[in-house]
């Protein structure tokens, strides 16, 4: 008889392999040696990254192991996977690259509508605190009209405010939009005014 007797233990559970460990021997019976429940001798095979290796039946068997960060295919969230074995329908490895992407055919594919509306919201937002920014110099000058004080802008950067907000409002309209590039351009001296 060996003077050790090597085991290789799997979860109750899931019945993967999760070690080896040395069998007792037996107090009762001379030269047998104890070997627990969820335990074997028969040495496992070397498993390769991305596999986990269950006991099925009198086999070793490797299965896919996707436990750890999967993401929805219905909007790309990620979520905790901890099962052993095949993904469900509803959840992939891969990330989704961004919110432009929709899972179509098992794999994100660019979603062109989805692109060009987001460009656009994200155009219209730059636009809207573009006029919330510069909406205070228009309101100054014509409190200044109204009340007859000294202007603190002159007539032609009043002008070319209001040439600057009037694009603004216009851009949505121009066959160049949403491309960033082309997007109105703030008179310089704008950035030198303060509240």
């Amino acid at each position: 008889m060996p003077s050790e007797l090597v085991i290789y233990h799997v979860d109750g559970r899931t019945n993967e392999y999760i070690g080896a460990g040395l069998a007792a021997p037996d107090p009762v019976v001379e030269k047998n040696w104890l070997i627990p429940a969820h335990a074997y001798t028969e040495k496992p095979p070397e498993v390769e990254e991305g596999y986990a290796l269950i006991r099925q039946g009198d086999t070793w068997r490797t299965i896919k192991d996707y436990r750890g960060t999967v993401y929805r295919t219905t909007d790309g969230s990620p979520e905790l996977f901890t099962e052993l074995g095949p993904l469900p329908d509803d959840l992939t490895e891969t990330p989704r690259p961004d919110e432009n992407h929709i899972w179509t055919q098992g794999q994100w594919l660019l979603d062109e509508q989805a692109k060009v509306l987001n460009e656009q919201a994200s155009a219209r937002a730059w636009r809207d605190a573009q006029i919330a920014s510069v909406q205070w110099l228009r309101d100054r000058y014509r409190d200044e009209s109204e009340l007859e004080l000294d202007h603190t802008l002159t007539p032609e950067q009043y002008k070319q405010l209001l040439g600057y907000l009037q694009s603004l409002r216009d851009w949505p309209q121009s066959p160049d939009f949403p491309t960033l590039a082309l997007r109105p351009i703030q008179p310089d001296w704008i950035a030198e005014q303060t509240r």
